[in-house]
């Protein structure tokens, strides 16, 4: 509620959630003191032990428009279609986020931030050194700004783990599918399938990685296009930051120094982690990445069959049956038992994490395969005996039947 006082001394009441204006005597308004108005949203206090409830968008509108919460401790308990619904970043320069969201799984979907001449801008515009935002689908997001300017946060100098992010993204400088920047934050298991644009430091998850950043065991597979220079599939640019366990598949264009994964590798460190994508424009081009000063690359590697590029700044070029070879990325000490798993001959290296839990056979995706897999193992009810029964209890209940059914369709074709 947003409230101002005219010059003939009446007071004018505006709700965003509805599209009438109440006008009403100052002296028939009751006025609260400090401390009589506590924002309930759906539930819960605020505190880690019990974190405010958003369950509906109203319980967003409330959480933008009141900073003095921005601290605090939130959980999604539903999804949240934002369509048509007035957006402004939670969290800005002034007064950061940082608190907790975790978004339990659920989705907001359809959100619309657009302000040309603005920074800091994203679903968060601004996540705080202990600010935290986690296990939360952004889906169908637009997004477009100035600088620092991502889908789900506009700088990040926390963490953010375990969020998918799907949409639109452009600005001009520090813009990524995720985030614009991420400055001395933390960014491990997120992906994104963002369409993103600016002019420099433009990357499919984040436009710019800074002073012992992280981003670990991340993917994006959306096209990223900059009209000037350091354009990269995942990072724009890598300054003194580490990348590790990554990949980008997106095709990716710039005015120069442009990479499938990394734009430019300055001082940083990028491990275990490869590119595909097709890499176009002006100077300095590179498979992996468009250019490296002093940058640490190990154990990387890019596609030049599907990237049309033989040259790359750093990493190790191969063709594509390669790329799709186990032996490629286990002889150079790639972790398979735990972290990457590969269809070899049919697929890249896929991330364990982002697999299905009904994907239990090559090739990749949930299908007739595994549905066939699942009814062999049908009625077992040993499964605590036998590793979840191979992997078909994906309810975990130690029985294979219709529970375990439901879950493979909730996955099917995935």
């Amino acid at each position: 509620m947003e409230t101002v006082v005219d010059s003939q001394g009446w007071l004018i009441s505006m709700e965003r959630r509805w599209s009438t204006m109440k006008i009403l005597p100052v002296a028939s308004v009751i006025v609260l003191t400090a401390g009589t108005w506590a924002a309930a949203y759906s539930g819960g206090n605020g505190t880690q032990a019990d974190p405010w409830h958003i369950g509906s968008t109203a319980d967003w509108e409330q959480l933008m428009d009141t900073p003095a919460d921005w601290g605090k401790h939130f959980v999604l308990t539903a999804d949240l279609d934002m369509t048509d619904i007035p957006m402004t970043p939670v969290g800005d320069l002034s007064v950061k986020f940082t608190g907790r969201f975790d978004g339990a799984g659920h989705t907001i979907s359809n959100a619309v931030i657009g302000w040309l001449g603005a920074d800091y801008l994203g679903l968060f515009g601004y996540v705080g050194p202990t600010g935290r935002v986690a296990n939360l689908s952004l889906i169908n997001a637009d997004v477009r700004g100035r600088n620092a300017v991502g889908a789900l946060a506009g700088l990040n100098a926390g963490t953010i783990t375990s969020c998918r992010v799907t949409g639109y993204v452009s600005g001009n400088s520090h813009v990524g599918g995720l985030t614009g920047s991420n400055n001395r934050g933390t960014i491990t298991t997120c992906s994104t399938a963002v369409a993103v644009g600016g002019d420099s430091h433009v990357g499919g998850l984040a436009g710019r990685n800074d002073y012992s950043s992280t981003i670990a065991a991340c993917y994006a597979t959306g096209d990223v296009n900059a009209t000037g220079s350091y354009a990269g599939g995942l990072v724009g640019y890598d300054y003194y930051g580490s990348i590790d366990t990554c990949y980008a598949t997106g095709r990716v264009s710039g005015g120069s120094e442009v990479g499938g994964l990394v734009g430019r590798v300055h001082y940083g460190t990028v491990v275990d982690s490869y590119a595909t994508g097709a890499v176009n424009g002006g100077g300095s081009l590179g498979g992996l990445a468009g250019g490296s000063y002093f940058g640490s690359v190990w154990y990387c590697f890019w596609d030049m069959d599907t990237s049309g590029r033989l040259y790359s700044a750093a990493g190790t070029g191969k063709t594509t049956p390669q790329m799709q070879t186990l032996s490629t990325f286990a002889n150079a000490g790639w972790d398979f038992a735990d972290t990457w798993a590969i269809c070899g001959g049919t697929n890249y290296p896929r991330l364990r994490w982002a697999i299905p839990a009904a994907d239990f056979r090559c090739p990749d995706g949930v299908d007739w395969l595994d549905l066939d897999y699942l009814l062999q193992r049908w009625l077992a009810d040993d499964c605590a005996a036998a590793q979840d029964c191979q992997g078909a209890d994906l309810t975990g209940d130690g029985r294979v039947d219709f529970a375990d059914f439901a879950a493979l369709a909730a996955d099917w074709l995935k």
